[in-house]
């Protein structure tokens, strides 16, 4: 990896889930055995929610833990400024305010296969491949393309979708701009108006200003993850990156189930349940 600092110093704390056994190292930072059962993470703003594997969700708003949903069947959740989604396995959409009591069924459709919810608004890719947005006047389909595998957005409200021949293509609220015609394209991340395209083995390619540099050249890149104009990659070995302005950086070596970024920071959540935060 080009310009990589093997010395990255950086603030960590565990994050303890409810019932879990917390100790003190002696060195300041706080780790939890928790639930081993967590398969997602998701941080809005100073709340966390947490997906168990058996579809209840729990929800940590920073200093309590609580049940948000006990209910089974969920598959995914998201979450933006204050509204909880969750896609149940049977395909219907279900959302909660953070201070309601009750759930709202929005979608009683079957075959999504990913939701994202940015910039106040909900956007769900089905198995067929068409995009639908959800506003205040219901369901809206913005794209009826039937090859998009994937799509990421960001807090500005831009939508981006990949494409299973590895284009990429950009919603600008009117329409769609191609911004990518390359192959090879696994995984794209977006923050700000930047966009990342990972591609082969590793290398990734970053767009700014209509035109797209490579940033990196390495091999075992599974999955990457925006903040800001900077970058988090995970690797396959469990070495976490973080590419700023200056280069590449570890940052530390971990198992991660799964990760998510917010007011940057990295929140990877391991094996165990734990929940360890990273700054920039």
């Amino acid at each position: 990896m080009k310009n990589l600092v093997l010395a990255f110093a950086l603030s960590m704390v565990a994050v303890v889930p409810a019932h879990a056994q917390s100790s003190n190292t002696g060195d300041g930072t706080k780790t939890a055995r928790s639930y081993s059962d967590f398969v997602q993470i998701v941080v809005d703003g100073d709340a966390m929610y947490y997906l168990r594997r058996n579809g209840n969700i729990v929800q940590f708003d920073g200093s309590n833990f609580q049940t948000f949903d006990n209910g089974t069947g969920t598959k995914q959740i998201a979450a933006n400024r204050g509204v909880v989604y969750a896609l149940k396995t049977n395909g219907n959409i279900w959302r909660r305010q953070a201070g309601a009591a009750d759930w709202e069924r929005i979608d009683d459709a079957s075959g999504t296969k990913q939701m994202l919810a940015k910039a106040g608004g909900l956007y769900v890719l089905k198995m067929d491949g068409a995009v639908w947005q959800y506003g205040d006047a219901g369901w809206t389909k913005i794209d009826d393309g039937k090859s998009t595998k994937m799509m990421t957005g960001d807090q500005q409200g831009n939508v981006y979708v990949l494409k299973n021949n590895g284009n990429v293509w950009q919603y600008v609220g009117n329409g769609w701009n191609k911004i990518d015609d390359g192959i090879g394209t696994r995984q794209i991340a977006a923050s700000r108006g930047l966009v990342y395209a990972l591609k082969g083995k590793g290398d990734i390619y970053q767009y700014a200003n209509g035109g797209w540099t490579q940033i990196d050249n390495s091999s075992g890149t599974r999955k990457m993850y925006a903040s800001g104009e900077d970058l988090f990659i995970v690797k396959s070995d469990g070495a976490i990156y973080l590419h700023k302005s200056d280069g590449w950086r570890l940052v530390t070596t971990e198992q991660v189930i799964d990760a998510t970024v917010s007011r940057g920071q990295l929140h990877v959540l391991r094996p165990d349940g734990v929940v360890t935060h990273y700054n920039k």
